[in-house]
């Protein structure tokens, strides 16, 4: 009789290991569990006490120089584009740059802080992170100078560094006149520390969607360039050419991918960053 009992109460524990385990991790699960405002919140203490020295920094980039300066609200830093500094740049740059734009500028933070929401946890590469969902954002492009809103939002929060490691939305904005909807993924990479503050040195932003800023008149007249250009270049020297096409190599990249295909690829590499200075 006591075997048998004992067989019994083998056998129970043999079902309910599985379920005490799934409990067990369930229970650490929700134990360790945030919200998105939480992670936000904790997002820009560790960003606040990384910028407690420093009053202004400028990125100079393969593309562009931008500067930004500090600023509060309510006591609270954060650091706005010196448009005085800033140079121009056309709209596919400004797209990529958007990504440089402060997540705490109080617009922008706030709505960030009522409307995300915590989806889960994934792995990005070798980083874990937080990843956070929004339904639609406006005013995080308005500083990179792209008008528009920004829907179906997706970002990656390092849950180490605490720091974006990648973002991608669907802008409804408005590209050479037109009224488009451009799918946007900016990976943010070799992210380096300067001065406290940190920085990704090589940012990759895909752009899809670009057949809605040509009509197929317009693409036409831009195969029709793209072929002229090509035979422009068979013409030249060796030594010439080599020159021509190592200067417009990446211009000529991103030119083919928007007129054969739907997407583009803009690689911004930091190349040298300045904190402090007059």
């Amino acid at each position: 009789m006591q075997k048998q009992t004992r067989l019994k109460f083998i056998k129970l524990q043999s079902y309910l290991a599985p379920a005490i385990a799934c409990l067990l991790v369930s229970v650490s699960l929700q134990a360790n569990a945030q919200s998105a405002e939480q992670i936000l919140e904790r997002m820009r203490q560790e960003y606040e006490n990384a910028i407690q020295d420093i009053d202004n920094y400028t990125i100079i980039s393969d593309e562009d120089t931008t500067r930004f300066v500090k600023a509060y609200d309510n006591g609270r830093p954060y650091f706005e584009i010196d448009f005085e500094a800033r140079e121009e740049v056309d709209e596919m740059q400004a797209a990529s740059a958007a990504t440089s734009t402060d997540l705490f500028r109080p617009e922008v933070y706030s709505r960030l802080r009522e409307e995300a929401r915590l989806k889960g946890r994934e792995m990005l590469g070798d980083h874990r992170t937080y990843v956070l969902t929004i339904d639609e954002l406006d005013g995080f492009m308005d500083e990179a100078g792209v008008e528009g809103t920004m829907k179906d939002i997706k970002m990656h929060i390092d849950a180490d560094d605490w720091v974006l490691r990648r973002i991608e939305f669907t802008a409804d904005t408005m590209v050479e006149g037109r009224r488009a909807n451009i799918d946007i993924l900016s990976e943010l990479k070799d992210i380096r520390e300067i001065e406290g503050l940190r920085v990704p040195f090589n940012t990759v932003t895909t752009i899809r969607g670009l057949s809605d800023m040509l009509s197929e008149e317009e693409l036409q007249r831009a195969r029709q360039g793209m072929r002229e250009l090509e035979r422009q270049l068979e013409r030249m020297e060796p030594q010439q050419r080599q020159m021509v096409e190592q200067m417009m190599e990446q211009q000529m990249r991103q030119y083919r991918q928007v007129i054969e295909g739907d997407e583009m690829k803009v690689t911004r590499q930091v190349q040298e960053v300045k904190v402090n200075t007059e």
